[in-house]
């Protein structure tokens, strides 16, 4: 007969083979996902995303020029976050806003500017070249930490970066709402129609180490019955397939 102490060893051994064979994450664990698979809930239970017309299919969500997304209740703080979004735009002429920040009543936020990822802050902050084209997919990435640092990445590489002493790129409105491809109420002109793939958001801001590796969702499922090494290993696992996207590799 085993002893206790043999059983429960065993028992860690074969937890630890278990967890090493998992998949690991390159996704930086986001607190909130968005795939648009016929729906718009979150995978992990959260809020749901709200449309402002436009319609699901295909596992994605098509919209038309000022119509978009919001999500209220979403960010544990306003001011330290990842925000994720494979995305494109049909019309990248001008401004296209694709990030606001103060319930659509200013007119600071994310842009595409001329097919450049840019942060409007009274003055354009990281148009320097063609990081976004017509009608492709891009992973767009904007992170915020505690010190105010706000960065702006493109399929993985940094575009832009500033200290945001005003606080422009903080979230202030009720419930920390974010709208999402819709401009401003009062210059609503400045906006694109086109499709998202999903969206992702994080409780903190991604290193870029993590923002380039970032890969596309994987799809969270029950957590099963394990049997390794003959021993019966319960919950605690969750098995994850990859989603396929539209999405080039960045």
């Amino acid at each position: 007969m085993s002893s206790p102490n043999r059983l429960a060893g065993c028992t860690a051994l074969a937890l630890v083979t278990l967890l090493s064979l998992l998949p690991s994450s390159a996704d930086a664990s986001p607190i909130h996902q968005y795939r648009f698979d016929g729906s718009y809930t979150d995978d992990f239970g959260g809020p749901a995303i709200t449309p402002a017309g436009g319609t699901l299919g295909g596992g994605r969500y098509t919209f038309g020029a000022n119509q978009g997304l919001s999500l209220s209740n979403a960010l544990p703080s306003g001011s330290v976050y990842s925000v994720e979004m494979m995305f494109e735009f049909d019309n990248l002429s001008s401004w296209r806003k694709i990030l606001d920040f103060k319930n659509r009543t200013s007119d600071n936020g994310l842009y595409n500017y001329f097919q450049s990822l840019t942060f409007y802050l009274s003055g354009n902050i990281g148009a320097s070249g063609t990081d976004l084209q017509p009608n492709v997919d891009a992973r767009v990435v904007l992170t915020r930490d505690a010190a105010g640092n706000v960065v702006g990445y493109v399929n993985g590489v940094q575009q832009f970066s500033f200290l945001d002493t005003t606080g422009a790129a903080t979230f202030t409105a009720v419930n920390n709402i974010m709208w999402f491809f819709q401009d401003d109420f009062a210059f609503s002109g400045e906006a694109s129609s086109g499709s998202v793939d999903y969206i992702r958001i994080y409780g903190r801001a991604l290193t870029p180490n993590e923002v380039a590796n970032l890969t596309n969702p994987v799809i969270p499922e029950p957590a099963s019955v394990v049997l390794v090494g003959g021993l019966i290993v319960a919950g605690g696992a969750v098995v994850a397939r990859r989603r396929k996207s539209s999405a080039q590799p960045a």
